[in-house]
């Protein structure tokens, strides 16, 4: 059996010679000035006091707590500074007589219709022009201010309580409410038969009065839902079982999508029931609300 010897590896004698010569200048010691001894140890006092800063720096981003800047929330409008009209009007039968601004914002101009695929599903009048909810071309349901673009060459010139009016490549036309008969007419101060009129036409959830007010919001994915909130007596619509900032999802299980327009055909066929339940989302979570009709008819009768 062979051997393996490691001695073999061992250098001779004479190559051994030859590598201590060549080492031998680096390890002797160089005549001069000897190095002061506080400055090593003032070096050496730096470069721990410079470890231990890079140490804590290390430290601190790992662990340390995440400072957020703080950001000044833009002021946002009043509510009461936004009316709501077109299919979200029967819910604000106690303010339909001061709600909508008369004059230019009341009823719009008698322009052409466009002849564009578009659908005005509600109009946002607020102190800075408002808005409008128009289903585009393409399906989809989105919130317009003065000025957007709502199609090629489209854009948003004005917006009133029965129409919104369109700039076409220079050319001004109408695109109105869709189904117009459902929108409450403009009350006007001193005309008490126009708002009784208002108050027999509609029924249903429209039937508790002013105690339930709602607007058009979008949520995060663009489509319009239907926000509630007390018209006027805060304590009567709690009673209610509601809260303000509820989203309307179901009336008797009937879902509601972000046509707002068939939302109100919904509440419309209400007409003669004595009960309904509505559905409502609060805080992620959908509850069912029970409200006695009848009994809020009495009240509002009482309070008449």
């Amino acid at each position: 059996m062979a051997v393996f010897r490691i001695d073999r590896f061992r250098p001779t004698p004479a190559a051994a010679e030859a590598l201590r010569l060549r080492l031998a200048p680096l390890f002797r010691q160089r005549g001069g000035r000897a190095i002061d001894p506080r400055l090593v140890k003032a070096t050496e006092i730096v470069l721990v006091v410079a470890i231990g800063a890079v140490l804590a720096s290390i430290f601190w981003n790992l662990f340390g707590p995440i400072s957020r800047p703080s950001v000044t929330p833009r002021p946002s409008a009043a509510p009461a500074a936004v009316v709501v009209s077109g299919p979200i009007d029967p819910f604000r039968m106690a303010s339909v007589a001061t709600a909508v601004p008369v004059g230019e914002l009341g009823q719009g101009p008698d322009l052409a219709e466009t002849t564009l695929n578009l659908a005005l599903h509600g109009t946002w009048i607020t102190e800075d022009g408002g808005a409008a909810f128009i289903k585009t071309p393409d399906e989809k349901q989105g919130r317009f201010s003065i000025g957007d673009t709502i199609a090629n060459g489209v854009t948003l010139e004005k917006v009133y309580r029965d129409q919104v009016v369109i700039n076409r490549g220079g050319a001004l036309e109408s695109l109105r409410l869709i189904n117009r008969e459902q929108t409450a007419p403009i009350a006007r101060p001193g005309a008490p038969a126009a708002e009784n009129k208002i108050r027999s036409d509609v029924t249903g959830l429209a039937s508790i009065g002013g105690l339930i007010a709602a607007q058009p919001a979008l949520d995060e994915v663009g489509n319009v839902r239907l926000v509630l909130q007390p018209a006027d007596d805060a304590q009567a619509f709690e009673k209610l079982g509601l809260r303000t900032g509820d989203v309307l999802v179901a009336v008797d299980n009937a879902p509601v999508g972000p046509d707002v327009a068939a939302a109100i055909e919904m509440i419309a066929a209400l007409e003669g029931k004595q009960n309904v339940t509505i559905s409502v989302e609060r805080d992620g979570v959908v509850m069912p609300v029970s409200i006695d009709l009848s009994a809020n008819a009495e009240v509002q009768n009482d309070q008449e």
